[in-house]
């Protein structure tokens, strides 16, 4: 099962790009698979990523647009 990046992840991860490192590496010692680490900074762009900014915006994904059909059946039995 996929497992999202944790705050302190991607703060690794910004640390680790502004100190020149690879995606092959940071990916390798944080023991994710190279792609996540890729495409995460790929988010940023180029010697932009911020681990703050990229934090608000999965929060923001994450949540759902509206109340789960078994949440609101619950709310009403």
């Amino acid at each position: 099962m996929a497992r999202r990046l944790c705050f302190e992840e991607r703060i690794r991860i910004e640390e680790m790009e502004r100190a020149g490192c690879s995606a092959a590496e940071t990916a390798r010692r944080l023991g994710r698979h190279p792609t996540t680490v890729q495409r995460e900074l790929g988010r940023g762009g180029p010697g932009a990523y911020c681990a703050e900014a990229a934090q608000a915006g999965a929060d923001a994904r994450g949540r759902r647009p509206k109340v789960a059909k078994l949440a609101a059946a619950r709310r009403r039995a």
